[in-house]
């Protein structure tokens, strides 16, 4: 009789996938502030620490996974008022032990969430201490609470972290009380390798004050190739126009509230992939002759924003997605099949984002349902594949960015 523990490792690995509820191929954050989000997570924790206690053959294999993304959150409603990241800094502390005792659970990390803190005098030796621990990791999804100064990095953490860093998906946030620039700025150099990047997080007043050096400080970002930016409007001056002016491989930009368009000078010629979410102005993309996906999604974009990027948009143009919601008039729907014909030979799909609380069934306010919309379009645009699409279909999109494309490590 074949016992729990003769199980193969690889089928093991597989099945705690499956109890995890785990998909291999996106990483999630979990969102402190979501009650459901957070126990949900803690009860795929639990179900790994039931499966590690089944037998010993089963323990390494779901200790692997335990370690393989970690989210070092509290739900924040259950901590004391004057300080809801108590349990976070010792959960921290917990972690750093247990990669002290067990070196080998250290390289199994692959993703890491947590939140760097301003009320202890040694927190950036410790976050140093801990990432000198993970040398696999890959993910780092990290939120700075700046309601008091954080001391710099020092020079020498910095030199030695990046030379061996891994890190390619690297996620800065804050609370309210923003980003040191200058810590950002470390931050940056800390991961050089980076490859995408989701910056959702202000400044600290300082920056405006000019009592701290503005210029930029973390050099060319070759490999970064995919930024998403959200809730840094007040930080764009300093830090995203910055950012594209040094990232000259870039293929993809999302932006949520859309700025101004002078800064769209800023932007590389080469970027292929465009994703627009609540654009409120029409964005300029003539000089991005290489553009093959334009999407445009959300409440808010108007028609004149939508039919503005599409009258100048490069004629390399692949992949076009829009929001139901502003397909609610036939005019529109003409006036975009007429621009399709007349200017993107190569354009192949046209993804249609169902907004939350609509349905197939939806009447438009020129009398058609959204599957005879799709008919109509498809009709008139032979050859092209148009297809509705859940509004989670753009998650990884949308601010704040908790899901994200899995990178995988790459060895040789």
């Amino acid at each position: 009789m074949t016992s729990a523990g003769d199980c193969p490792g690889e089928i093991l690995l597989d099945i705690f996938d499956r109890v995890a509820e785990r998909n291999p191929d996106t990483y999630r954050r979990v969102e402190p502030w979501d009650r459901s989000d957070f126990y949900a997570y803690r009860t795929r924790i639990d179900a790994l620490l039931a499966c590690a206690r089944v037998c010993k053959g089963w323990a390494p294999f779901a200790q692997l996974m335990i370690y393989r993304d970690v989210h070092v959150v509290v739900f924040h409603e259950q901590d004391l008022a004057h300080d809801p990241y108590r349990g976070e800094r010792r959960a921290q502390s917990d972690l750093v032990r247990a990669l002290q005792r067990s070196p080998l659970l250290g390289s199994n990390v692959q993703s890491l969430q947590m939140s760097l803190l301003q009320r202890r005098d040694n927190v950036i030796s410790d976050l140093v201490v801990l990432l000198a621990l993970l040398p696999n990791l890959v993910h780092f999804d990290l939120t700075v609470d700046a309601k008091d100064l954080i001391k710099p990095f020092a020079e020498t953490d910095i030199a030695s972290l990046s030379r061996s860093s891994q890190v390619r998906y690297l996620a800065l946030r804050s609370t309210p009380g923003g980003v040191q620039l200058d810590i950002y700025n470390q931050l940056l150099r800390m991961f050089p390798s980076v490859e995408v990047l989701t910056l959702t997080f202000h400044l600290t007043d300082e920056v405006y004050s000019g009592a701290v050096d503005r210029a930029w400080a973390a050099g060319v970002l070759p490999n970064l190739r995919d930024i998403r930016s959200a809730r840094c409007v007040n930080a764009r001056a300093f830090v995203l126009i910055p950012l594209l002016q040094h990232a000259p491989n870039l293929q993809s930009l999302a932006l949520t509230e859309v700025w101004k368009e002078e800064h769209i000078d800023s932007i590389p010629r080469g970027l292929q992939h465009l994703v627009l979410h609540n654009a409120w102005w029409t964005f300029d993309v003539t000089r991005l002759t290489s553009l093959k996906t334009l999407v445009m999604i959300g409440n808010e974009p108007p028609d004149t924003a939508i039919l503005g990027c599409l009258r100048i948009a490069s004629p390399t143009l692949e992949e076009l997605a829009l929001s139901v919601d502003v397909l609610e008039s036939a005019q529109l729907v003409e006036e975009i099949e007429n621009i399709i014909h007349q200017r993107f030979p190569a354009l192949s799909r046209v993804y249609i984002e169902m907004l939350e609380g609509y349905n197939l069934n939806l009447v438009l306010r020129h009398g058609s349902s959204v599957k005879d919309m799709i008919q109509r379009i498809g009709e008139h645009l032979p050859g092209i594949f148009i297809t509705l699409t859940p509004e989670s279909h753009f998650d990884q999109f949308k601010a704040p960015y908790a899901e994200v494309q899995r990178l995988r490590i790459v060895k040789g």
